[in-house]
């Protein structure tokens, strides 16, 4: 079907590229002829382009092997389009559910990004639509799944049941959304609150750590759904020596990633109980040197702040940067450590193991 139209294309193709020649030899000569008389003409063109087809005819000529693969492919992609057709109707409820989770994640944690970056001029109601749209998401998803205790997962407590693989993705993908939805409702609710509550000096500190204790949460709440899928099911001998050498496995390469996490989470306690401070308080002459306004928002020193550079910022300014960089604003220089998380952005990576 597709290897009989490549062929023809193929053949004319072939006869267009003749043609091109004989024309180009033609236009050679008529350029000839009237450059001899004396007069002048412009090139006619370089003939006709390749098509794509002949392209792809010339490709699969000198490569059998990809040819073997076009082939194949041809004979399977109808079967292949069915099992897919088939695999979203029988799971589109799940695969819709998906979609809406991701969809309600990415603009949630895109808003909360920006309102932290925009310092005391955020948009609260901004703010309060999406902590109401994740309290509804969380309130719809467990009302319209009760029937399989979905909230069982988030306290470490088994859902109804789990009789497949695609049960095991659909019980821990859910939980894994629903607890990030969790770290962004905290996030919301520490912007809201006023300065005088949580100084914007610390607030990136409080990011780092609501991130760090949202991961850990979730790296733990997959576990017991693995444990029963792995145990479950097997009623002989061998397949309970199987279920046990599984979880062994499951459980060592799990307990790498969570040392890991623990100590990022150690971190992040100890960044928030340390005070720290970018830089000193210049005198009179060096902020009459930069200028008198802040390079950063354009106004008024307010609170200056020198850092090791020589340059000069306010703090609330410089606290916001340090919050998505590392370096100075104007020259580059490195001043603080690696700022992950602390722009108020929850992590994307969906948690399945």
């Amino acid at each position: 079907m597709l290897w009989p139209l490549i062929k023809g294309s193929a053949s004319r193709w072939a006869q267009s590229h003749k043609c091109a020649r004989l024309v180009r030899r033609a236009s050679s000569s008529a350029q000839a002829g009237r450059t001899a008389a004396g007069g002048s003409g412009s090139d006619p063109g370089q003939g006709a382009d390749e098509s794509v087809t002949g392209m792809f005819h010339h490709i699969l000529g000198q490569n059998p092997e990809l040819k073997d693969i076009v082939e194949t492919l041809e004979k399977y992609i109808p079967f292949i389009a069915i099992l897919l057709v088939k695999l979203f109707f029988d799971h589109s409820a799940g695969i819709v559910t998906f979609i809406c989770l991701l969809t309600t994640f990415t603009h949630a944690n895109s808003v909360v990004k920006q309102q932290v970056a925009q310092q005391g001029r955020k948009n609260k109601l901004a703010l309060l639509a999406v902590l109401v749209n994740l309290v509804a998401c969380i309130g719809f998803i467990y009302y319209m799944f009760q029937d399989e205790k979905l909230y069982n997962c988030a306290i470490f407590l088994p859902p109804s049941k789990i009789e497949s693989f695609y049960d095991l993705f659909w019980f821990v993908g859910v939980n894994d959304f629903i607890l990030k939805f969790v770290s962004v409702i905290f996030k919301v609710g520490l912007l809201l609150l006023p300065n005088t509550a949580v100084p914007y000096q610390k607030r990136g500190k409080y990011f780092l750590f609501i991130e760090r204790t949202s991961q850990i949460h979730r790296e733990l709440a997959p576990i017991h759904i693995w444990l029963l899928f792995l145990l479950n099911g097997y009623e002989r001998i061998p397949g309970k020596v199987l279920g046990v050498i599984m979880v062994a496995v499951y459980m060592v390469a799990k307990g790498k990633l969570l040392l890991k996490s623990a100590r990022c989470w150690k971190q992040a306690i100890h960044k928030i109980l340390q005070s720290k401070s970018y830089g000193k308080n210049p005198n009179p002459d060096e902020i009459k040197a930069s200028g008198g306004s802040c390079p950063i928002c354009y106004e008024d020193y307010r609170l200056p702040t020198l850092l090791h550079c020589k340059h000069i910022f306010c703090e609330e300014c410089l606290a916001t940067w340090f919050d998505r960089e590392k370096t100075c604003p104007l020259c580059r220089a490195q001043v603080t450590e690696d700022p992950e998380w602390r722009d108020g952005s929850t992590s994307h990576f969906v948690q399945l193991f």
